[in-house]
């Protein structure tokens, strides 16, 4: 039983990883896979389900800082 809600927090969490993915994909118009390939190396792994339970955290603050803190956009001058 343990073991079950251990993987369903687990689930839990990278279901809400990929949506913060597909956020900030669409607020700067990339694909969405691009982000979350960069959220795993972010936490140091070459998959995001390879991501372990304990970086899911920082993961998630640095999604979230990427739609806070948006790159600067070159404007024409």
């Amino acid at each position: 039983m343990i073991e079950q809600t251990i993987l369903a927090r687990r689930g839990a969490r990278l279901l809400a990883i990929r949506h913060l993915g597909q956020a900030v994909a669409a607020w700067y118009g990339i694909d969405a896979g691009n982000v979350l390939d960069d959220a795993a190396r972010f936490a140091g792994e070459r998959a995001l389900s390879d991501v372990p339970w304990e970086m899911h955290k920082p993961v998630v603050d640095y999604l979230c800082g990427r739609l806070l803190v948006p790159e600067r956009r070159a404007t024409p001058s």
